[in-house]
């Protein structure tokens, strides 16, 4: 019998220029890592990955601070149920004036079973 994986890759958030959370991935049948990939266009801005056992309590996981026009990778260690990204605050390039030239897209993998 094989095995057949469902991977719940994909953005937790795209082309997100404001404060705000995305969308919670269901992560408790994968693997207790993943790998996050991010890109800042425009100018600046700080971004949280988030954690949570059941929906409604979150933690940080780890925080980012990423320059404009910057892309990075992470890997992410340890089990977490649901995990979602939080943007904010986004700058922009006039005195560290808060705005909505930041343009960020996260996307993560968690690992397969």
């Amino acid at each position: 019998m094989v095995k057949v994986y469902t991977n719940v890759a994909g953005y937790l958030l795209s082309a997100f220029s404001a404060q705000g959370t995305g969308s919670a991935f269901d992560c408790r049948a994968t693997r207790d890592y993943g790998y996050l990939w991010y890109q800042m266009s425009g100018q600046s801005g700080i971004f949280t990955v988030q954690a949570s056992h059941d929906l409604t309590a979150w933690h940080a996981v780890q925080v980012f601070t990423a320059t404009a026009t910057e892309t990075g990778t992470a890997q992410l260690v340890g089990h977490y149920p649901y995990v979602r990204g939080s943007a904010g605050p986004m700058y922009t390039g006039t005195g560290g004036a808060l705005s909505a030239t930041a343009t960020l897209w996260l996307h993560y993998s968690p690992g397969l079973q």
